[in-house]
């Protein structure tokens, strides 16, 4: 297996213009050393540019999210559950995301989908936290439609055609999760 040198990790990169962070690096490195030990993807896997069917969604709090509620908004959606502590410091991550935005009067949209079966749960989970951003049960085949991966957190960015563009696993930084929202909103 390959071994990534340290001062590779201590930098920023650049690919096509997107400055890449230290975690980000070793993600891709990751995905890289995986493709080149013969783990095929999947053959229905999103790739990306590819665009969203968004479905309608019940909110936590009993609003609903409607496909016509994307459009020409870019967006960040989480994959999460309650019982991870990874997902409940980058939803406090998210939070701070979601609160700048609405600041600020971005239009970009923050969607939590908790992975959870129980909405009671998945409600006082959020109060809990004090966590106001917009959270929805995954339906069944929601994840599908933007990744094959099941870890949480899982993180989802689509632009304003509603493309995926990135499907980003794990706990990510403050520094990177608000960078996204400063790019995409």
């Amino acid at each position: 297996m390959t071994k990534l040198r340290d001062d590779t990790l201590n930098t920023h990169h650049s690919l096509g213009g997107s400055v890449l962070s230290r975690r980000q690096v070793v993600m891709a490195a990751a995905g890289c050393m995986a493709t080149m030990a013969g783990v095929p993807a999947s053959a229905g896997s999103p790739a990306k540019g590819d665009a969203i069917d968004f479905p309608s969604l019940l909110l936590i709090d009993g609003s609903r999210l409607e496909p016509t509620d994307w459009k020409g908004h870019a967006g960040v959606i989480v994959f999460w559950s309650t019982d991870c502590p990874y997902c409940k410091r980058h939803n406090a991550r998210l939070e701070k995301l979601y609160r700048s935005i609405r600041a600020r009067g971005s239009d970009l949209q923050v969607l939590g989908i908790a992975t959870d079966d129980d909405a009671k749960l998945v409600r006082n989970h959020l109060a809990a936290n004090d966590w106001n951003f917009p959270v929805a049960l995954a339906p069944p085949g929601l994840r599908s439609k933007f990744t094959d991966r099941r870890l949480v957190p899982m993180t989802i960015l689509i632009d304003r055609q509603g493309r995926l563009q990135l499907a980003i696993p794990g706990e990510m930084t403050e520094e990177d999760l608000l960078s996204i929202g400063q790019k995409l909103g």
